[in-house]
């Protein structure tokens, strides 16, 4: 979106999120690559994603969708998801119907993230948490508002949300030029 200037600490620009899910599309075995796309599709947490369980938690049919049971202070969402996504897992489970999505370990499933990255030659630092921004930053370029964003992740708070970015003078200017002429 332009005229938004994304706090970029630590994070992924949504190019180098592309150039990531390019990288481990081609290099990663099934499991790093489910991983990257996942959290980069649909901006779940590391732990979020390790607490999945295949049966319970991953709606297949009418509005795919993946429930979040244990998010951050435990609180439960639901968030739809691209079809892309749902055919993503299925690739990644071949027929599996049960059990944790990933049987890995949290901090096996960090190392990872962190070996892709490495390997797409990105920064360090650049951690699964990128991957989250990286979605929230991403669904803001394409024009969605602040409240789906909060939503998406979980947010209960859109302050939270709100630090993914920060209104230069020109957005700000073009915002209020004009506003009451017809």
């Amino acid at each position: 979106m332009a005229g938004w200037k994304i706090d970029r600490r630590n994070r992924l620009t949504t190019a180098e999120g592309q150039q990531l899910l390019d990288y481990a599309k081609a290099n990663c075995d099934v499991t790093t690559y489910t991983l990257i796309f996942l959290i980069l599709h649909t901006g779940l947490r590391i732990g979020e994603v390790h607490n999945l369980q295949v049966e319970r938690d991953i709606e297949w049919h009418d509005f795919p969708g993946i429930h979040v049971r244990n998010g951050k202070g435990s609180k439960y969402r639901f968030i739809h998801v691209d079809p892309g996504v749902i055919k993503q897992l299925r690739k990644y489970l071949k027929g599996r119907t049960e059990g944790p999505l990933f049987f890995e370990y949290i901090r096996k499933l960090q190392r990872m993230w962190e070996r892709a990255v490495k390997g797409a030659g990105l920064r360090n630092g650049t951690g699964p948490h990128s991957g989250r921004h990286c979605f929230a930053v991403k669904l803001l370029e394409a024009g969605h508002d602040l409240s789906t964003i909060r939503d998406l992740l979980g947010h209960e708070n859109i302050q939270t949300t709100s630090t993914y970015l920060a209104c230069d003078d020109k957005k700000m200017v073009r915002a209020v030029t004009g506003l009451w002429r017809k």
